[in-house]
């Protein structure tokens, strides 16, 4: 689900700080206590879906960092994923909690007298559009209220002869324009018909239905109306009157890109990991609407802007972070294509090995070995050229403001050319890079020489060295390490032509341990390789200047 951006400077702080995590957010905490309860899972799904639809506190509106207009404080939630775990455990509920779940799960179109939380029409007068708009045939199903005085109706000015809205008209060929993309080109399957279910709506069309999502802080979310089926709706705000990034239009396509792809990903499996969900969902967007760009917020929390920080960490509190993995997707998709013409289907790939069963890491890895990669290699060449996005990305301009400085900085002179051993520590699936200049009198035939003392190379160690020179060129050298993880790294290194080089560290693992072990990480697993009580690997290096 999209939701309002916040200011997230209090997290952002928690991120970039080069310190462990705290006591409460570390997984090594839950390793003795074995799987949680299903119950007590199932109850803790249907008290935030519960929240979820807790009307926020209104304020004055005001301008968030992003350019939206926002009334009160936004939710934390991320409805899409929270209603997702609602019906994954729905069966663990008790009798009374699951007709609660119903309810908060039920179309807006039902359910008028449920008095639990949840997006209704209350038996609103309503209509649809659902068959053919333009002369052409429509492949999704578009409902809202009639009412102008419901709050739930969109602007309703501007109908044609058959009484559709201007404004519903637009939703109806953006969701076709969203389709036609991530289905016919794109090559997705196409979300299930919902013909055979117990409550279809009109006909097998997805439905989309239009309702004020402002008072919940969201944009829209998808979800299944019940448990047991397949099929599934999607709800979208009626206006996008309070979050004007770049105007409603484009908020509205932005929307239905990322809400589709939840859509999408249902078709394969519910169970994958939160930031596969989410970063793949913020990934669609620049595929469908590449001149918008408004997932570029997410990028404040990103891999991109905190690489010592797991790339698979996302607790519920912290969505931007699982919305910021887009970068990875965005990465793969570039690194996989030719020339000005990336390869979006290696995303394919891996939902379509997720739905046959693969896990999270082993899709992946497979979908990146098919195209001739090792998951190691493209993770370390990952941290590596996000040091130099602007350089890499085919829109790596607007990226530049989000690279994260390096862990440090060290000039080397003729009288001081060595380091000595130093160390970095690193989590999982993480980078930290060191900047080495060439200071006075390297001069001439310099070198550098960078000796690695890496964890053993089966728990992720990566190392590589990117070179800068002053004429603008940048090249990459990876270090070729043996199975205890040592290494070295000879590179050019004379100040009149080196500017500097980065020196780039990458723990690459994908190891984790049982699932729903309480930690911060979406898969709830804890890894090994993150060090002992979470407090990263040590990676030693030692650089020295030869002449």
């Amino acid at each position: 689900m999209r939701i309002q951006a916040g200011i997230w400077t209090a997290v952002l702080a928690m991120l970039l700080a080069a310190t462990p995590l705290t006591a409460s957010a570390d997984p090594g905490q839950d390793r003795g206590r074995g799987a949680e309860n299903r119950s007590e899972r199932a109850d803790a799904a249907l008290e935030a879906a519960q929240a979820l639809f807790s009307p926020r506190t209104k304020g004055e509106a005001q301008d968030d960092p992003h350019g939206r207009r926002t009334t009160g404080e936004p939710h934390s939630d991320h409805a899409t994923l929270v209603l997702r775990d609602l019906v994954l455990g729905y069966d663990d509920l008790d009798p009374a909690d699951q007709k609660v779940a119903r309810s908060i799960l039920a179309r807006p179109t039902d359910g008028k007298d449920d008095p639990w939380p949840g997006v209704k029409y209350r038996g609103a007068p309503t209509s649809n559009t659902c068959a053919v708009l333009d002369g052409v045939e429509r492949r999704v199903c578009l409902h809202w209220v009639t009412d102008p005085s419901n709050v739930n109706a969109p602007p309703l000015g501007g109908q044609d002869e058959h009484g559709v809205p201007a404004w519903v008209r637009t939703n109806q060929q953006v969701f076709e324009e969203v389709w036609q993309r991530i289905v016919v080109q794109l090559g997705y399957r196409a979300p299930r018909s919902d013909a055979g279910s117990a409550n279809p709506g009109p006909d097998g069309r997805t439905d989309i239905y239009l309702a004020e999502l402002s008072g919940y802080g969201m944009y829209g979310y998808c979800t299944r109306d019940e448990p047991g089926e397949q099929a599934l709706f999607c709800v979208i705000d009626n206006d996008f009157a309070e979050r004007m990034y770049g105007g409603s239009a484009k908020a509205l396509r932005v929307t239905a890109a990322h809400e589709f792809f939840h859509a999408i990903q249902f078709g394969y499996t519910m169970r994958a990991d939160s930031w596969v969900m989410e970063g793949t969902a913020a990934w669609i967007e620049d595929e469908v609407y590449d001149h918008i760009n408004d997932n570029l917020q997410f990028l404040e929390l990103s891999p991109l802007r905190a690489p010592h920080f797991p790339m698979d960490y996302g607790p519920a509190e912290q969505y931007n972070w699982l919305y910021g993995s887009w970068i990875w997707w965005r990465f793969l998709t570039e690194k996989f294509g030719k020339a000005d013409a990336p390869d979006p289907t290696v995303v394919r790939d891996v939902w379509q090995r997720l739905g046959n069963g693969a896990g999270t890491f082993p899709a992946q890895r497979r979908a990146i070995a098919a195209r001739g990669g090792d998951f190691g290699r493209t993770f370390a060449d990952f941290g590596a050229v996000n040091r130099i996005a602007g350089r890499w990305y085919d829109e790596g301009g607007s990226y530049t403001r989000f690279v994260a400085p390096p862990a440090s900085r060290i000039s080397l002179s003729r009288k001081r050319p060595a380091t000595g051993w130093r160390s970095q520590k690193l989590y999982h699936l993480s980078s930290k890079h060191v900047v080495l200049r060439p200071g006075k009198g390297i001069r001439g035939k310099w070198r550098l020489r960078v000796n690695l003392d890496l964890p053993p190379r089966f728990r992720g160690s990566q190392a590589t060295a990117i070179v800068h020179r002053k004429d603008g060129g940048v090249r990459l050298v990876r270090a070729r390490l043996d199975k205890q993880g040592d290494g070295r790294l000879v590179v050019p290194f004379n100040r009149r032509h080196i500017a500097r080089v980065t020196l780039s560290l990458t723990n690459a693992s994908t190891r984790t341990g049982k699932c729903r072990q309480g930690s911060p990480f979406t898969c709830g697993g804890w890894s090994p390789d993150s060090g002992r009580d979470f407090d990263g690997l040590v990676f030693a290096f030692r650089a020295r200047a030869l002449n």
